[in-house]
């Protein structure tokens, strides 16, 4: 089974599973997770971020169905979603690359002498920096994602028309076909009539009597027998 694959269960099945959740975040202190690497947390975090995009409309539909939310909206909320997932997967990645780098800090003036005051307010400056910078990060991402939210609209609406396109041209047709079922009909029908007429012409024909008459007559002792 792959990672974010969900069985079908009972109630029994699901209390196990959360129990055994429980207990792998418990186990050595809560400490196991937080000690592992930012690639361990990867490899997690991407599958999540994949397995929400994949199942994206699908959950949308739940999230509309629990809450009344417009389906198109809750779509979207599936993006943002995803785009968290990957954003801690950025986090993440850098994180490691930043275990065993050497920080160089700017050698600033500060009113305090202190060299714990000058290190308090580095380091401040460095959070600001980052936290600019991963704030730039996601909104660049946020941006992307309502990027193919338009991109999707606009396809859909394009489908749509073609659609009803078809629909049209499938009735003009259907419409030329019935008329021209009509017409053959029509035609068979006069067929049938004159057929009929010549009939009726060919039953009542003198030449018909005359050859009955003729007949009777040589029947009877003619001396043109």
């Amino acid at each position: 089974m792959d990672p974010g694959d969900i069985l079908a269960a009972i109630k029994e099945d699901v209390n196990v599973a959360v129990d055994a959740a429980h207990k792998a975040l418990k186990r050595n202190g809560g400490k196991e997770w937080a000690s592992r690497s930012g690639a361990h947390h990867v490899k997690y975090l991407r599958v999540i971020a994949s397995k929400i995009v994949e199942k994206k409309y699908e959950l949308a539909k739940l999230e509309a169905i629990n809450c009344g939310k417009p389906l198109e909206e809750a779509a979207w909320d599936m993006d943002d979603v995803a785009g968290c997932f990957d954003y801690n997967v950025d986090l993440a990645e850098e994180l490691d690359r930043k275990q065993n780098a050497s920080v160089s800090l700017p050698m600033l003036i500060f009113p305090s002498a202190s060299p714990f005051h000058v290190k308090k307010k580095e380091t401040e400056c460095s959070l600001e920096s980052d936290a600019s910078s991963s704030l730039l990060r996601w909104k660049k991402k946020f941006i992307k994602h309502r990027q193919m939210v338009k991109l999707i609209e606009v396809q859909n609406v394009q489908h749509k028309a073609h659609i009803s396109e078809l629909n049209l041209h499938v009735e003009a047709q259907a419409r030329e076909y019935k008329q021209t079922f009509k017409a053959l009909e029509a035609m068979a029908v006069a067929e049938q009539v004159k057929s009929d007429v010549f009939v009726s012409h060919i039953s009542k024909s003198p030449s018909k009597k005359l050859e009955k008459n003729g007949s009777r007559t040589r029947g009877s002792g003619s001396p043109f027998k």
